[in-house]
């Protein structure tokens, strides 16, 4: 293999001469290779999880052509339910909010992946769940009051182990160039910026990769209203009230498309009222099979886990019962 070196300078680069043709071919094929529990980090990183690092269409290459062709198969409203949403990517095998978590949880089979965002100082929309650089990197300081060009520096594999050295914090447009169309995002926005600079971006980002109908916003009541003018075509999933029982009123009254329960407040009474206003639930989150069992019995329609591997079969097995 290569050394450790070598990995750094080029695998985890976006000039790496890897169509996405190629990328779906490898992603497609190294997963069938990977342990079944998808636990060691080892076989992850230089399968799927390479293979994604380097999905970033080559210069040249027509990737709008193989987003089109795909862009039906995961509809934001017409994909099967119920769903899986791998939270923060394939967050239990790889770095959190990475590429490689991403694209794994892409190559297991998730209908969804729920990424954060964040605004730097200069604009741009990086994935990253905290506000600042320290949990996650080896680096310190808080996004909103740093450059790309300052964040860009920052490891976010290290933590995890040398394996995993040299791994980026990506842009939402990286994350969309390569994995557009593949499945629906859950896009976390816990800030909009100034002037509402992240919510005008998601829009513009969307548009740019044919993707609106597979983007929903995970936002606050409070964010509504301003999410409805600035991108009115983008469905929003309401948080407000998740730790107590008031999210499914709030979410009919502000006219919402999804409730995101917490899962100690969530039952089939709630559940059953969201729906009559047709309101699509998802619930954060089940990381153990008897606990997924019971909430998608319960009439939840997407369900975040970081427990990828142990709950695809659970969906699977209520996909194949309902046909």
């Amino acid at each position: 293999g290569k050394s450790e070196q070598g990995h750094r300078s080029t695998e985890w680069t976006s000039q790496s001469p890897v169509t996405r043709n190629s990328f779906l071919a490898v992603m497609d094929t190294s997963v069938h290779h990977l342990p079944a529990m998808m636990t060691r980090r080892h076989a992850l990183k230089y399968g799927t999880g390479l293979a994604v690092a380097t999905a970033v269409t080559a210069p040249g290459t027509n990737s709008q052509a193989v987003i089109r062709a795909r862009k039906s198969t995961f509809a934001e409203v017409d994909s099967d339910y119920p769903r899986i949403v791998a939270h923060r990517g394939f967050s239990s095998a790889c770095p959190e909010n990475t590429l490689p978590a991403f694209g794994a949880a892409v190559a297991m089979g998730t209908d969804e992946i729920e990424l954060d965002v964040w605004p730097t100082m200069d604009g741009e929309l990086v994935i990253l769940h905290d506000s600042s650089l320290n949990r996650t990197t080896n680096l310190t300081g808080k996004v909103k009051e740093m450059s790309w060009a300052e964040v860009r520096k920052a490891d976010a594999g290290i933590r995890q182990g040398e394996v995993w050295a040299g791994i980026p914090i990506p842009r939402l447009e990286e994350v969309w160039e390569a994995l557009s169309g593949l499945c629906v995002f859950n896009v976390h926005v816990k800030d909009l910026g100034p002037d509402a600079l992240v919510i005008k971006k998601i829009r513009q980002l969307a548009e740019k990769f044919g993707i609106v109908d597979q983007v929903y916003l995970a936002i606050e009541a409070e964010h509504s209203d301003t999410v409805i003018q600035i991108a009115p075509d983008l469905h929003r999933c309401c948080l407000t009230g998740n730790l107590g029982w008031n999210l499914v009123d709030t979410a009919i009254k502000q006219k919402f498309h999804r409730v995101q329960f917490f899962n100690k407040y969530c039952d089939e009474e709630h559940i059953r009222k969201a729906h009559e206003h047709g309101i699509l639930c998802n619930l954060f989150f089940a990381d153990e099979v008897e606990i997924a069992e019971r909430f998608y019995g319960m009439g939840i329609d997407a369900l975040l886990t970081n427990s990828l591997a142990q709950i695809l079969p659970v969906r699977d097995r209520l996909r194949a019962n309902a046909k």
